[in-house]
């Protein structure tokens, strides 16, 4: 048997923080309102790229804590501000020293382990978040920088699919930087994404 090849230091890294995230999720889900354990698997959450993770472990914290956790939920708030959207950051401000929040809630993400995401968010956020977003405009990009028509087409079709307008908007500014007009195909994507 071949021994493993190792992995790059940043993807190693990646690696680890994802278990120990995990580590910390399974410490929640045997004692849900353990404050410690929801602060351990914020901070692993915070060695994480984006921000999807990040707001998911917040938002478990402050579903499960009530108002006698208003200090804990404070401080991991104060150690997430600079990660989150500023919607999530003036939302997660609101209600910090409150009550728990409702398990079915709008803050919660797919990285949410104990609470759920509401179905009143836009049909983009449901399908991808805002690092999905930010990933697959640069891919897109790269294909059309590199005039790969066939993944060119598969980011457009995913743009539409899923309603992912932003997406669409980061790659069309840098498209509009080297053209200046959008190629036709381009531009009856974003006409149809103007529609919805």
């Amino acid at each position: 048997m071949e021994p493993a090849t190792p992995l790059p230091a940043q993807e190693s890294a990646r690696h680890l923080a994802r278990l120990r995230l995990r580590e910390h999720a399974r410490r929640i889900l045997a004692k849900p309102g353990d404050a410690e354990a929801h602060q351990a698997r914020v901070e692993a959450a915070l060695l994480l790229d984006g921000t999807e993770a990040v707001q998911g472990a917040l938002a478990d914290m402050f579903t499960l804590l009530d108002a006698r956790f208003a200090e804990a939920k404070r401080r991991a708030f104060e150690a997430c501000a600079g990660r989150l959207s500023p919607r999530a950051h003036a939302a997660f401000a609101q209600v910090h020293a409150l009550g728990a929040l409702p398990r079915i809630n709008p803050l919660a993400t797919r990285w949410s382990l104990l609470s759920i995401p509401t179905a009143d968010i836009p049909a983009r956020a449901r399908r991808c978040s805002l690092d999905d977003s930010r990933k697959l405009s640069a891919q897109g990009i790269a294909a059309f920088e590199a005039q790969d028509a066939e993944s060119e087409q598969a980011f457009l079709d995913h743009c539409l699919t899923c309603h992912d307008k932003m997406a669409f908007m980061l790659a069309r500014r840098v498209v509009l930087k080297k053209l200046d007009r959008l190629p036709p195909h381009w531009e009856a994507v974003g006409n149809r994404l103007e529609e919805l």
